[in-house]
């Protein structure tokens, strides 16, 4: 096996791993957020949150970025270029609308204390599925790619 082949296998097991912590934030951790009425409450809960996110999601997700850009210059013969070019604009799309919305809500819902039923909390809610969408297209990707590549 090449190094290429293992490189692709990483990001491959690092894509599925962000599929499992995404769609566990959009089941669990956001539906949470909007159940609590005591705005104290809701902010323990996402400083807690926040303490664990660079550990959980931060590190593998940017490992995963870095992976992925070799990956377009260290690939084997038989990788699909485009569906990888894809899956990096996957990513690339993610970050910048996590930094223009999701980044930005985040940082004012904590600065401006805001309860859990503020319109800035139910529109991360609600939008946070364009997120989960875009991660789990880049998991299906990285899986088509691997199976293209190793078939």
């Amino acid at each position: 096996m090449h190094f290429s082949d293992i490189l692709l296998l990483f990001c491959t097991a690092l894509s599925f791993y962000g599929l499992g912590m995404i769609w566990e934030m959009e089941v669990v951790t956001l539906r949470t957020w909007t159940i609590f009425r005591d705005k104290e409450t809701f902010h323990l809960l996402r400083s807690v949150h926040w303490r664990v996110l660079p550990y959980l999601v931060f590190i593998p997700i940017g490992i995963l970025f870095v992976c992925s850009v070799s990956l377009l210059w260290y690939h084997s013969a038989k990788t699909p270029v485009n569906l990888l070019a894809s899956a990096v604009g996957t990513q690339v799309i993610t970050f910048i609308l996590t930094g223009i919305y999701w980044g930005r809500w985040e940082r004012i819902i904590s600065v401006e204390h805001q309860s859990p039923q503020s319109n800035l909390v139910k529109l991360l809610v609600k939008t946070h599925w364009i997120r989960t969408a875009l991660v789990s297209l880049n998991a299906i990707l990285f899986f088509l790619i691997t199976m293209v590549t190793f078939l």
